[in-house]
């Protein structure tokens, strides 16, 4: 959860997650996309609504077509080779699920954020936050906090990382075996992983 600006009301599609709600209420408005499993939660300079729907939806469409010619995409629990003539996204996909010993898949929430957070700095805007479920793309000019929320665990918002912009862009990824419905094999409460890159700051539980 980032502690940084939530000046915007949630829509009534909005699937509640209790920990976006604790979002100090300065500096930056917050924007929200919501669409089957992708759950977004935007925090920039202004409402960036419709730049974000534009671009996670590019990016999921991109994703859908792709399993729908390869259908072992969606299913695989071990990483695939490589396809030279897929769209990037997909390459960064394959190549985390190389690097983590996992399937493809499980970089599907950092990379959209990620693609996302990109395209909005790509577009001019310098203070970016993009929240996929726990899979977080920071890009902000001065230090945050970021609080771990670990569902029923006594420690639950109670530890944070302060993060400095010399660590930015960000990649930070909480999951979890006992909150959420991501596949997970785990039973930890919550763990989580800072990287250079969303795709692969993704922690085993």
């Amino acid at each position: 959860m980032m502690k940084s600006g939530a000046k915007k009301k949630a829509p009534e599609s909005y699937r509640r997650r209790s920990y976006r709600s604790l979002a100090s209420e300065e500096e930056l408005v917050s924007s929200f996309f919501i669409f089957k499993e992708t759950d977004l939660h935007v925090l920039g300079a202004r409402d960036l609504t419709r730049a974000v729907g534009e671009l996670a939806t590019r990016y999921r469409l991109q994703i859908k077509r792709y399993i729908e010619s390869h259908p072992e995409f969606a299913s695989s629990l071990t990483p695939l080779d490589q396809d030279e003539l897929a769209p990037p996204i997909i390459h960064q996909m394959c190549a985390a699920a190389i690097n983590g010993g996992v399937g493809p898949m499980a970089a599907v929430a950092g990379g959209i954020a990620e693609f996302v957070g990109r395209g909005l700095l790509e577009a001019g805007h310098k203070e970016i936050i993009v929240e996929n479920g726990g899979d977080i793309f920071l890009q902000r000019s001065h230090k945050l906090t970021v609080s771990v929320y670990a569902g029923q665990s006594v420690l639950s918002h109670r530890l944070g990382l302060q993060i400095v912009p010399d660590q930015m862009p960000l990649g930070i990824c909480t999951s979890s075996g006992t909150v959420g419905h991501s596949l997970s094999f785990g039973t930890a409460d919550s763990m989580t992983v800072l990287a250079d890159s969303a795709f692969i700051a993704k922690p085993r539980v």
